[in-house]
């Protein structure tokens, strides 16, 4: 990968790890995130089944 690549792959990562981040988005009580949520399980499932993840 280039360098480049890297520091997008980095930035995904910083950003994704952020704790407040989290926090906003998986909160149990929250009911505005959960079509995000369902979303991002489903693409990480077509991710996992491609051997991507």
């Amino acid at each position: 990968l280039t360098p480049k690549s890297h520091a997008r792959i980095d930035y995904v990562f910083n950003y994704a790890s952020n704790i407040q981040f989290l926090e906003y988005s998986f909160n149990p009580n929250s009911t505005t995130n959960r079509a995000i949520i369902k979303e991002i399980i489903e693409d990480m499932h077509t991710l996992m089944d491609a051997g991507f993840l």
